[in-house]
């Protein structure tokens, strides 16, 4: 299981490539993109990273990318007992 997030403005379509490359060796990819204020007065298409948690001093302590947790509930939801529960 690969877990792609995206850098700031870059859609996930730009790392098909990756996914299908790694696809024939048995990996499967997840993507996801998300729509907020990454900066103040400027909306961007992200992949939820909290900027403020890529300090030296928050970066072993707390998840820099928000989504993470939701998207392993998910991907747990989708295949709990199959090929993703391992």
């Amino acid at each position: 299981m690969l877990i792609l997030f995206n850098g700031i403005n870059v859609d996930p379509s730009g790392y098909r490539w990756m996914a299908e490359t790694v696809a024939p060796t048995g990996v499967v990819t997840a993507t996801n993109q998300l729509v907020s204020e990454e900066m103040t007065g400027h909306t961007a298409a992200t992949s939820g990273i909290d900027l403020d948690r890529l300090t030296p001093e928050q970066l072993s302590h707390r998840l820099s990318v928000l989504a993470l947790p939701a998207l392993l509930a998910m991907l747990q939801r989708l295949n709990g007992e199959g090929l993703l529960a391992g």
